[in-house]
């Protein structure tokens, strides 16, 4: 009966880690950063998969595999994500960022809280 109660204990503690971490599966923090530089692209006649997209580049380390972060033109707050990366940018500030691990084209990782430090 002690072993059951005891087995009972340990799997009910794997469950909750294993709901924890599924909960937060897609979505990563990279650290602080330094933003090297900022591209902001329109549409292209290459039909690009970069196009209508904001794309800062880090320093550092690997952020999901890639230094280069974007959010889409449309996205309802990419006004406000560009106007921190470019204050970001322009101040010398620093910027903490998470991404969606879930949203990635090549060369980049999409941006979902971004941080200014001082």
């Amino acid at each position: 009966m002690k072993n059951i109660k005891l087995y009972a204990k340990f799997f009910l503690t794997v469950i909750g880690f294993s709901a924890t971490c599924v909960s937060n599966a897609d979505l990563l923090h990279c650290g602080v950063h330094s933003i090297r530089s900022i591209y902001i692209q329109g549409n292209r006649d290459d039909n690009h998969q970069h196009a209508n997209k904001v794309f800062a580049h880090i320093d550092g380390q690997d952020c999901n595999g890639t230094n280069q972060l974007y959010i889409d033109n449309t996205d309802p707050n990419s006004s406000a994500i560009l106007s921190g990366l470019m204050t970001a940018y322009t101040a010398g500030m620093r910027i903490g960022v998470y991404v969606n691990t879930s949203k990635t084209i090549p060369g980049g990782v999409q941006i979902a809280i971004l941080q200014l430090v001082k």
